[in-house]
């Protein structure tokens, strides 16, 4: 999984494949232009979530998290968990089999809830973070998010 240019995936649109290409937080590539950030004073508080970018800032711990998920269907992004030398989450698939929680105490893995077709790939590239982070989500981040315990 990489981060590219929104043009790369309009040039795939234009010759056939947007299959190939997804938002950040995994739904379908739609050719919609992600919003642009809200204004200064718009940045809603979700309790026990850091939201970024635009608006919001940059997260409170950029040592240790990373700034992610904004997309059409997502007009916020959120503070995770980043590990190890990478400046990417740990992913996970969605499930009950514990795999987060290899990495620290109690982690759990984070999908976004995007569209009916692009659930299942959604479902499989979620992301370790601390419980924290994916309770709040799950209760609170705009666009939605689920989160369980993570499996391989």
């Amino acid at each position: 999984m990489s981060c590219v240019n929104e043009d790369l995936g309009k040039l795939y649109a234009l010759n056939g494949r947007p299959d190939l290409v997804r938002y950040s937080d995994r739904g379908t590539y739609s050719g919609e232009s992600i919003p642009p950030p809200p204004p200064p004073t718009k940045c809603p508080q979700v309790p026990g979530l850091n939201l970024c970018g635009g608006a919001c800032g940059a997260c409170p711990d950029p040592t240790n998290q990373i700034c992610m998920g904004r997309s059409p269907l997502h007009p916020y992004s959120l503070c995770v968990n980043k590990f190890g030398k990478v400046n990417m989450p740990t992913t996970c698939k969605m499930g009950n089999g514990n795999v987060c929680n290899y990495l620290g105490a109690g982690l759990k893995c984070l999908t976004f809830k995007v569209d009916t077709a692009s659930q299942s790939i959604a479902d499989v590239n979620g992301m370790c973070v601390s419980p924290a982070i994916c309770d709040a989500a799950v209760n609170g981040y705009p666009g939605g998010a689920s989160c369980t315990t993570g499996s391989m």
